[in-house]
């Protein structure tokens, strides 16, 4: 299988109605990298280019990563599996990114070509949990919660007890 170029010529990609898929490695994503445990993994990828019935320039597909992430909770590694669908509109203005139909994500690329790992980087990012945490069940700081939370009365449970006289 021939290597996956990280360069596309995204114009003509898109008049030829290509298609690229492969994998990536995660180490070269050094923003992805910022939060994982480690640059061990690939992102895999399948890709179409072309025009839809408007004439609207798109790239459509769809990504699959498996990464290690710290958990916010404990500090710890967690495994985050994510998958999804891409469906961007290229456009070169910014007044054209405000006449797309909804189901596109604008696209904002003049000419040339197009870097496809920062293409990916930049969905996996957005697709990503804000605060990466094991499950509740799951997750080392369960028992340590436990353990250190305090119940307290809240301040209509005072209020209740206290007798009023008339």
């Amino acid at each position: 299988m021939a290597p996956v170029p990280q360069f596309i010529d995204l114009p003509l990609l898109i008049e030829q109605r290509g298609t690229i898929s492969g994998e990536f490695a995660l180490a070269l994503m050094p923003r992805l990298l910022e939060i994982t445990v480690d640059d061990s993994g690939s992102v895999w990828f399948e890709l179409a280019f072309g025009r839809d019935d408007q004439g609207i320039h798109c790239i459509t597909g769809q990504y699959s990563v498996s990464l290690q992430a710290y958990c916010q909770r404990c500090l710890n590694p967690v495994s985050l599996c994510q998958s999804g669908k891409i469906c961007l509109a290229v456009v070169t203005d910014r007044i054209r990114m405000q006449e797309l139909p909804v189901h596109y994500e604008p696209l904002l690329h003049d000419s040339g070509s197009l870097s496809l790992v920062m293409l990916l980087e930049d969905e996996i990012l957005l697709g990503l949990p804000i605060a990466p945490a094991h499950s509740i069940a799951e997750c080392p700081s369960d028992s340590l919660m436990r353990e250190y939370s305090t119940v307290r009365d809240t301040p209509f449970t005072v209020l209740k007890n206290l007798k009023f006289i008339k």
